[in-house]
């Protein structure tokens, strides 16, 4: 607290960093995550507000924000940004912790299988044994236009065919919280800033994942379209019991054949 007054209800987690300023009123069973700033507004019960969210002079009830001075209403499709807890989803840096966790015992895991990963990538350690490529994460930050937006990182691959072994250093994602376990795939940055349409931004409310709908069930070569419905649809109907049977799925399809077959030969892996 900067200063002003604040009043914080009962089983309330605020991060240490969290600015609050003038007078705020936080009720019962709210987070606010790391960096955001409230000033002068109200925060209704079972709300979340995300990392670097900014608030000033509104009234916020679950994933909706009202103005006070202008009477403006506004509805955040982004669970990251905020999000209703009485919901059975997690997000923004709720669920971080502990995809990062299970991101370090992944990796952990997976350990016997990068030796053989670089066998399979020695016929184009010409170019490097790992391909680097862009994508939009989970992590936020703010824009030169004050916009809070994901912000984009640098993920590896092996070069190689075989699917199972190529996204092995993604784990790597996830450890650094750039992706969670479990989320709709991740976009490049072209992609994602050409989400234009509302139903396509929707995809927004679930964070970028290794596995999922899409990466489990849409074949790879599927029409981007099919692929970004598969994630809108995954997104407006995310659960933790469904999440949780995804990720059991993914683990499952390390043994399936068609895991360890080679898939057509992409550019970049000559």
């Amino acid at each position: 607290m900067k200063q002003g007054v604040c009043l914080v209800g009962a089983r309330c987690r605020i991060a240490p960093d969290a600015e609050l300023t003038g007078e705020v009123v936080i009720s019962d069973d709210v987070i606010v995550d790391r960096r955001a700033t409230i000033n002068s507004s109200v925060i209704l019960p079972h709300t979340y507000v995300g990392e670097l969210v900014e608030i000033t002079n509104a009234i916020v009830s679950a994933n909706t924000m009202i103005r006070v001075d202008s009477g403006a209403v506004l509805h955040v499709t982004d669970a990251c940004l905020l999000a209703d807890l009485e919901q059975a989803t997690l997000g923004g840096g709720i669920a971080d912790p502990i995809h990062r966790l299970l991101g370090v015992l992944a990796l952990a895991l997976s350990l016997p299988l990068w030796p053989i990963a670089a066998l399979a990538a020695l016929p184009n350690r010409a170019k490097g044994w790992l391909k680097p490529i862009v994508l939009r994460g989970n992590k936020r930050e703010i824009d030169a236009f004050g916009q809070v937006k994901r912000r984009d990182f640098t993920a590896l691959e092996w070069r190689t065919s075989i699917p199972v072994l190529r996204g092995l250093p993604r784990l790597l994602a996830v450890v650094s919280g750039d992706l969670r376990l479990v989320g709709v795939t991740p976009l490049s940055p072209e992609e994602a800033d050409g989400l234009q349409d509302d139903w396509e931004r929707t995809r927004e409310q679930a964070p970028a994942g290794l596995v999922g709908p899409t990466q489990l069930d849409v074949p790879a070569d599927a029409p981007f379209e099919e692929k970004l419905m598969s994630d809108v649809f995954y997104a407006r109907q995310r659960r933790i019991g469904r999440d949780l049977v995804y990720l059991l799925r993914g683990l499952l399809a390390i043994l399936r054949p068609s895991s360890w077959r080679p898939a057509s030969r992409r550019p970049g892996l000559d």
